[in-house]
């Protein structure tokens, strides 16, 4: 089988301080699509708090399809309030013969930046 991933476009972004039990939180939340239509793709996001001191990976929920594009969600939440996020958007394409090709979005070699607000 060929790999199908070919692109991913950013649809919009949300970065929120949340107050909880334990105190404050940063919530990120990410929606995105991936053009193509494929049955073993894993999508998300690498992210850092920290001016990529410590660089971290999570995985997003395929929400549906739209014409040829797969919707996806990614959300991310860490202790804290006022968390200034800096992410890139990967999905990992399981469905080429000899490897799994990974494609990205960086914006442009610029990152997505987002700030948690009230």
């Amino acid at each position: 089988m060929a790999a199908t991933a070919e692109r991913i476009d950013f649809v919009s972004h949300r970065a929120l301080n949340i107050a909880n039990q334990g105190g404050f939180s940063s919530e990120l939340t990410v929606n995105f699509k991936v053009f193509r239509r494929g049955p073993a793709h894993v999508a998300g996001l690498i992210f850092t708090t920290d001016f990529w001191i410590t660089p971290r990976e999570a995985l997003a929920r395929f929400q549906n399809f739209d014409g040829d594009f797969e919707i996806w969600l990614a959300k991310i939440s860490v202790g804290g309030n006022n968390a200034s996020f800096e992410y890139v958007i990967f999905c990992n394409d399981h469905r080429d013969n000899q490897n799994v090709r990974k494609i990205y979005n960086t914006n442009f070699g610029e990152t997505f930046r987002v700030a948690a607000t009230f």
